[in-house]
């Protein structure tokens, strides 16, 4: 059973995108998945996941109900089902509730997608519920270690895994191909320094072609900003697209931005190499740092430094002999973090628990406290209370 409590949400990210592969790879190897959602998943993914095979389950709790009461839903019916794995993908709340009571027969997961407190103080207060903590990345898995009371033996690395081109063919055309995948959002992604560096490009009169692929509340600020590359075709703003699409779109580039100053494991980043990517990325912690080697398989600048990006746009676009054997040694560098290898990975580490499961001595704890972001300052009958007047309220209006 895998919970995810966020999909069904506007904005989608890869910690969701990664759920269709995983659920599609452990069903083609016999297993019995069963994917719940708070709502019917973001039409974005919804197809996907409905062609995994996996048994999806939403609408299981009502969506605003207390998080005391949706707890002892979700826990009866977990129990009920009695999967030999509870996996919890993305929650902010009732997939990490249920931990304390649910079974002590079901082995139990969580997975950190980002270097964020929003996986982290989770972990850290459910820790002991928890059989293993899978990290995206080495760095992830250090502060699980370090900052959420794990024993390293209670730690997992497994990388997203994406489809791996075989080779690099041929050189792009000129002029010089450049694409940016992600949500625009300035939070975290920083997605606003694309135009910043757009703008700076354009000073240096240097001949690209930039493609922009993917949503969000940046948008109208860079069909707005940019309507003059746009209006010449050096910028395309392509929106969200179809994997297939994206797939095609990077491998008709030859250089990858990524501007974020906060990632786990960029599955963007990742798809981008096994494309044949230049990888053109921000020096923070996380896959960046584990997986960008500078002059290697691409290059890591400081956040922030749209100068430098340029420069470095700049510095490839006059060396394309380099910028092809870098291109070549992006898909080397990803060519184990195939789909395949991931799920593997996953069912090697969900037998090896099923059967260490038996041998530990746990106990249903109703009585634990919930973590400081699901807790009220209210009690229980009058928040019972002031919902019951709400409801009464709306009924007259």
């Amino acid at each position: 059973a895998v919970i995810d409590t966020t999909i069904d949400e506007q904005l989608i990210g890869g910690g969701h995108l990664f759920l269709p592969s995983l659920l599609s790879g452990l069903v083609s190897r016999n297993n019995e998945v069963h994917l719940i959602t708070k709502n019917a998943p973001n039409a974005k993914v919804l197809p996907k996941i409905e062609k995994s095979g996996a048994n999806l389950h939403f609408g299981l709790w009502e969506p605003s109900g207390f998080v005391e009461d949706t707890t002892k839903v979700l826990t009866k019916w977990l129990n009920d089902l009695a999967p030999e794995i509870y996996l919890i993908s993305v929650s902010k709340d009732i997939g990490w509730t249920v931990l304390p009571v649910l079974d002590s027969n079901i082995a139990r997961f969580a997975i950190a997608h980002s270097d964020q407190n929003a996986f982290y103080t989770p972990l850290n207060h459910y820790s002991r519920f928890l059989d293993v903590a899978v990290g995206v990345s080495e760095e992830i898995c250090s502060k699980i270690r370090d900052e959420c009371g794990f024993d390293q033996s209670k730690i997992c690395c497994i990388p997203y895994g994406v489809k791996i081109r075989e080779s690099l063919v041929s050189e792009n055309a000129e002029p010089i191909q450049l694409i940016y995948v992600g949500r625009l959002e300035q939070i975290d992604k920083r997605s606003g320094h694309i135009i910043n560096i757009v703008k700076l490009l354009e000073r240096r009169d240097t001949e690209y072609k930039f493609r922009i692929i993917g949503d969000g509340t940046l948008r109208d600020q860079f069909i707005s900003r940019l309507a003059p590359e746009i209006a010449s075709g050096k910028v395309e703003m392509l929106g969200w697209l179809e994997s297939e699409k994206v797939e095609h779109y990077l491998r008709r580039s030859d250089v990858f931005l990524l501007t974020s100053d906060s990632e786990g494991f960029s599955i963007a980043m990742i798809e981008a190499a096994a494309n044949g990517c230049c990888l053109l990325v921000t020096d923070i912690k996380g896959g960046n740092q584990e997986l960008v080697r500078n002059g290697i398989n691409g290059f890591r600048i400081l956040v922030g430094d749209d100068t430098a990006f340029v420069e470095r746009i700049w510095w490839l676009a006059g060396n394309r002999k380099s910028l092809q054997k870098i291109r070549g040694n992006a898909i080397a560098s990803v060519r184990m973090l195939s789909v395949g290898n991931m799920v593997g990975a996953y069912e090697e580490l969900f037998r090896k628990s099923i059967a260490e499961v038996r041998d530990i001595e746990r106990y249903v704890e109703p009585e634990f406290p919930l973590m400081e972001t699901c807790r009220s300052k209210y009690p229980m009958w009058l928040r019972r209370a002031k919902k019951e007047v709400s409801k009464m309220i709306g009924g007259e209006q």
